[in-house]
């Protein structure tokens, strides 16, 4: 527990989405689920209908919670499986969000990027994603 703690704490990374207040509103994201990890878990896996083990591992596998965010997001806009987009992540990492979502089908300027950024935006304003915008 404490080595999938320590992979989401170390929260000093630099996106390079190709948009700065994307990547303003990730570091956001990192800071708001630094501070409950099991929250956010919860909160991921109610929302993307995942399970808290898939996103363990997803934690062991180095990505930060905006990374986990953003995987399920691209995944939900271009409509493949999350393990597509993680293996692009694997991939690509390096290069930025920006590369990644571009290699899975999502043009910048275009409207499903204004719809990631969106998403991601909804997501850092209150650091949790629960209670927001849904009605039964």
């Amino acid at each position: 527990m404490l080595l999938m703690i320590g992979s989401v704490a170390a929260y000093g990374q630099t996106y390079d989405s190709g948009d700065k207040e994307l990547d303003t509103q990730l570091k956001t994201i990192n800071t708001e689920a630094k501070k409950d990890l099991e929250q956010f878990k919860t909160d991921v896996s109610k929302k993307y209908s995942t399970t808290i083990d898939k996103i363990e591992a997803l934690i062991n596998l180095g990505m930060q919670a905006a990374d986990i965010i953003m995987a399920h997001e691209v995944s939900a806009i271009v409509l493949r499986p999350v393990d597509d987009v993680v293996a692009c992540y694997e991939k690509n990492k390096g290069k930025g969000w920006g590369v990644i979502a571009k290699e899975m089908g999502i043009k910048p300027g275009s409207a499903e990027f204004h719809q990631l950024k969106g998403n991601c935006k909804n997501k850092s304003n209150n650091g949790k994603s629960k209670g927001k915008g849904k009605k039964s």
